[in-house]
């Protein structure tokens, strides 16, 4: 654990970003640039790569600099394929003491590159989503969204248990999902991707499949649910996938992007799905990074809200 200074301020200079959007910084020389003026701060950095469009309806850049003082969460845009921008700033965070965690999503989540930094072996089959430092020691990689995910949704949704399960999109969050619902004795998962993932159906106990294309699926089944996992944060390009939605047999569908209301959801209800964004996992997971964030920086302990108390936050900024 790590006891950080911190300097008394008034509420409205210990969260600077309460009622403005956080800008997004690109790259570390950016990041740093940009942390150099808040220099009593702690950072939880946020790697993406995103358009201006979808940087512009990420809701965690709102929430998060709400909910504890004196730390700021910062969008950090890396390029696609950018793996020595990506290790360069891991390398940069492992470091730096007033760094406690680091999110990151696509396309940077379990990529060759962090496989290779932190376990040695760039095909490791361990999935990371998020950076956290424990106790003394560096960031630790850990798998957040998957949990989240299934903790959500067998409390509020159903549970996966001989169900049959379609997931769409099963690259940095949709993998790791695909391994934690096989452990939930599903009847059947059917893995749809434009890149081959007959391996990991492979690896899988339960009955698994694998499609590159909705269009190829089999008539859908009794008790569906289907997982809208390919990403498009704030983009409602959905072609393809409402078709499905609408000429299939009515299920569980779930979109995981975080928004409170989107298209495909809504037009999924209006079909007869049970149809849900993710924005109850997402709270769930980014909840987990606060608490992380806090039991490093022992300072913050007395400011640690609820889940109820969060959750309440994240619904009214997204």
């Amino acid at each position: 654990m790590i006891e950080v200074p911190f300097p008394q301020h008034t509420r409205e200079e210990s969260f600077p970003f309460a009622h403005n959007l956080m800008p997004v910084t690109d790259n570390l020389d950016g990041f740093r640039n940009f942390t150099e003026q808040y220099p009593t701060f702690s950072f939880c950095p946020y790697l993406a790569d995103k358009t201006s469009e979808s940087w512009q309806n990420s809701t965690s850049r709102r929430y998060m600099n709400q909910v504890l003082p004196g730390l700021l969460y910062v969008p950090v845009n890396i390029a696609d394929g950018d793996d020595t921008g990506l290790v360069e700033f891991i390398r940069y965070a492992d470091s730096a003491a007033d760094i406690p965690a680091v999110n990151i999503t696509q396309p940077h989540k379990s990529t060759p590159a962090l496989r290779e930094y932190f376990y040695g072996n760039p095909s490791s089959n361990e999935n990371i989503d998020t950076l956290i430092k424990v106790g003394g020691d560096g960031l630790r990689p850990l798998d957040l969204n998957a949990p989240s995910f299934i903790n959500w949704f067998e409390e509020s949704v159903q549970a996966f248990k001989e169900t049959n399960v379609v997931i769409v999109g099963v690259g940095g969050v949709g993998e790791p999902i695909a391994k934690h619902i096989d452990k939930k004795r599903p009847q059947s998962i059917t893995l749809v991707d434009i890149n081959d993932k007959s391996i990991l159906a492979s690896l899988l106990d339960s009955a698994s499949t694998y499609r590159s294309r909705l269009s190829d699926m089999d008539n859908i089944k009794e008790r569906t649910i289907v997982i809208n996992a390919s990403g498009k944060d704030g983009i409602s390009d959905d072609t393809g996938l409402l078709q499905f939605l609408e000429a299939s047999r009515p299920g569980t569908f779930v979109d995981l992007r975080p928004q409170l209301k989107l298209d495909i959801v809504e037009a999924a209800k209006d079909a007869g799905w049970a149809a849900y964004t993710g924005n109850g996992m997402n709270a769930r997971n980014d909840y987990e990074l606060l608490c992380g964030i806090m039991d490093y920086l022992k300072t913050l302990e007395g400011n640690r809200p609820s889940f109820e108390q969060f959750s309440r936050i994240v619904t009214s900024a997204s």
